[in-house]
């Protein structure tokens, strides 16, 4: 039961009327120009035009994007690793620096890189878009087996951020009256759950946590401020913007998603980095000169600083990128339970974008490139996928499909004989499976034994 449905002793109240976080009516974008990120508050620079594009033409157009590889399978990472190679910043520091330390997926220390920018970042960095202002907070998972290292992927940020900038890090064995004395004081700090699942599994039925999920959900937002009725305390949030940094294993998650957690749209927020074995996929082919101590630094001078960020150089790759990617969505058709992710492409990419920025420059300097851009949109192309694969892998159908696999890979030139004999499955449930299997690249030959037909299988 979500908690909307345990009715808790919780309330929100919007005060934007008097919101010090929200944009000035004369900051706010006029309509007739066509995007809502084009006013800024600051003189907008000379136009950076990527080498990756063509030059702009004077008919205002969209600028071309190139369509996405088909979407790809739960745990193919070739687009989140593109997004980060040859980054030469933070990001890739980091990668390269944890990588030398331990064997966790390259991916899951560059979610970890983002969260540690979005952290440092905080409510420091905001922009107007839509009418109000907005951070580059985000909620970001981890998930894959036991043993591929997730804890450790995990713990090495949250080590970093105790050592340059502690008070960011908000408690994450708690009450909700502990919790809220720390959020009041720290609106844009960081939650992080090695297990992310007890924290699901508690929040949905524990009442000293009732509304947690709730309150996240609506604080990812950046709503400028508000005030929360929880029994008899009363308290106002300024400025939300907090991040989460949080691991759990396939299993684990299956046990405590449900629907409500879908459509309530606090799983739908998170941007998901998922590996099924440790080590890297692919390598990152730049060696680069960081060490502990310099990325321990660039957080320092990005927690130190802060400023407008200035989208005024991109507003049409990003509006590119968002048409080509409802484009995509109708065509594929979408799954409602996700609205609430489709819904907030344009707010992830310009915070993932704002990310890469800060990892350049170390907030010194607060203009976005198309580079930021191209490289933010392949991490939400990569990560909105694997979202999409995640309810599809925990049906009974891919978990049969998942045990015919390991089955054929375990013993290649299994026949189908063995497989009835070792599943009890019925002949007329598997054919659609196995007929699955061969559009993936599997074999099928057939031969005769004893004088019967035999049909075996075979791995990719």
């Amino acid at each position: 039961m979500g908690e909307s449905e345990r009715g808790e002793w919780i309330t929100f109240h919007d005060e934007d009327e008097d919101n010090e976080g929200s944009v000035a009516a004369a900051e706010k974008p006029a309509k007739a120009s066509g995007s809502p990120r084009t006013a800024q508050t600051q003189p907008a620079p000379a136009r950076v035009v990527s080498t990756l594009l063509p030059a702009p033409s004077p008919v205002p157009q969209h600028q071309a994007w190139t369509p996405p590889a088909p979407r790809t399978a739960l745990g193919d990472n070739t687009l989140l690793l593109e997004a980060i190679n040859n980054e030469g910043g933070f990001i890739e520091g980091w990668v390269k620096d944890r990588s030398a330390l331990s064997d966790a997926p390259q991916v899951f220390h560059a979610f970890t890189a983002f969260a540690l920018l979005s952290t440092a970042a905080g409510n420091r960095y905001e922009w107007p878009a839509r009418g109000k202002t907005n951070y580059p907070n985000q909620f970001y998972v981890l998930i894959g087996p036991s043993g591929i290292r997730k804890s450790t992927a995990v713990n090495q940020g949250g080590d970093l951020l105790e050592e340059v900038i502690p008070d960011s890090i908000l408690p994450s064995s708690f009450s909700r009256e502990s919790f809220d004395d720390a959020l009041e004081h720290n609106p844009a700090g960081i939650l992080i759950f090695s297990e992310f699942s007890e924290f699901l599994r508690k929040a949905k039925t524990k009442d000293y946590l009732a509304g947690i999920i709730d309150i996240m959900t609506d604080l990812y937002d950046n709503p400028g401020r508000r005030k929360i009725n929880f029994r008899r305390r009363s308290f106002t949030i300024k400025k939300p913007a907090p991040s989460i940094l949080a691991a759990t294993t396939p299993d684990r998650l299956e046990e405590v998603i449900d629907r409500s957690l879908l459509i309530g749209g606090f799983i739908p927020r998170f941007l998901v980095a998922v590996a099924m074995e440790p080590g890297p996929k692919v390598p990152l082919n730049v060696t680069t000169t960081w060490s502990t101590g310099t990325l321990a630094q660039a957080l320092k001078d990005i927690a130190a600083n802060k400023g407008q960020v200035n989208f005024s150089a991109v507003p049409l790759l990003i509006d590119s990128f968002e048409q080509r990617y409802m484009a995509d969505l109708n065509a594929r058709g979408r799954n409602s339970d996700l609205d609430g992710m489709y819904n907030r492409v344009e707010t992830q990419v310009m915070r993932i974008a704002t990310l890469f920025m800060l990892s350049r420059t170390h907030g010194t300097n607060l203009i976005v490139t198309d580079e930021d851009v191209l490289r933010a949109s392949k991490v939400i192309d990569y990560s909105h996928g694997q979202m999409e694969a995640i309810p599809f892998a925990f049906t009974p159908t891919a978990r049969a499909l998942r045990c015919l696999e390991d089955m054929i890979k375990a013993k290649p030139g299994i026949t189908r004989r063995t497989v009835l004999q070792d599943t009890k499955w019925r002949v007329d449930y598997l054919k659609p499976l196995f007929e699955t299997l061969a559009a993936r690249g599997y074999r099928q030959t057939t031969g005769k034994a004893g004088g019967q037909e035999q049909v075996r299988y075979w791995p990719q």
